[in-house]
């Protein structure tokens, strides 16, 4: 099956005033379609800038991304816009990581209207369509973040991130912040939409019994 992702020898470094920090140094691997890769590792050990970087949130020293095949190493302006579509990222805090400005309606279809690819009947029913395959209730649609639990700002998240359809997905320890429960819970939707969505995810976790849930 052909790879969805190739990292092929990234790297990437940072400049200190004690010199360079190797937060990614020389790593390799493939995640096929509809599979998910986990990331093991302590705290600071580069798991997050690892993510983060294949997504290019942040830059790479050196090594080769694939997407589909293509080379999205040194892509920028439009053509990494159009790309960075395929590819989302779950973060860790479901709180710090949405506008507490923003209602949950306004969240999730942001990315829709800063796309302008859809009419505005079709982002209204993209984002009743995104709701409903998170398992938001309709009537918190004009809640704000603060009035939600933990679970349901994470449940925004995802939809947030599905919002433009990508094929590949950084979960950034997405239920390290939340009680056992709701983790087996957003656990348990991250695995249906892997399997409905044909996703393809790197996991990104501390948390060995979580990983042994979730990755290939």
């Amino acid at each position: 099956m052909k790879p969805v992702i190739e990292v092929k020898n990234l790297k990437k470094y940072f400049s200190t005033p004690h010199g360079q920090l190797h937060a990614v140094d020389d790593v390799t691997f493939t995640i096929e379609k509809g599979r998910t890769l986990g990331v093991v590792g302590e705290s600071g050990c580069g798991k997050s800038t690892l993510g983060r970087t294949i997504i290019h949130l942040h830059e790479s020293t050196s090594g080769q991304i694939l997407l589909d095949g293509n080379d999205i190493t040194r892509l920028n302006g439009k053509a990494l816009r159009e790309e960075r579509e395929k590819m989302q990222i779950i973060f860790q805090d479901p709180y710090s990581s949405l506008d507490p400005r923003k209602t949950i309606d306004s969240t999730i279809r942001e990315p829709l209207i800063v796309s302008k690819k859809f009419s505005k009947k079709e982002i209204e029913e993209k984002t009743e369509n995104l709701m409903e395959l998170v398992g938001i209730d309709e009537r918190l649609r004009r809640a704000y973040p603060h009035e939600l639990d933990g679970g349901r700002r994470q449940r925004i998240g995802i939809a947030r991130a599905l919002a433009m359809n990508p094929k590949f997905i950084v979960c950034d320890e997405p239920v390290s912040a939340l009680d056992v429960t709701i983790q087996a819970q957003i656990l348990k939707l991250l695995r249906e939409l892997r399997d409905e969505l044909d996703l393809s995810y790197l996991f990104i976790s501390h948390d060995l019994n979580v990983v042994y849930q979730l990755c290939d």
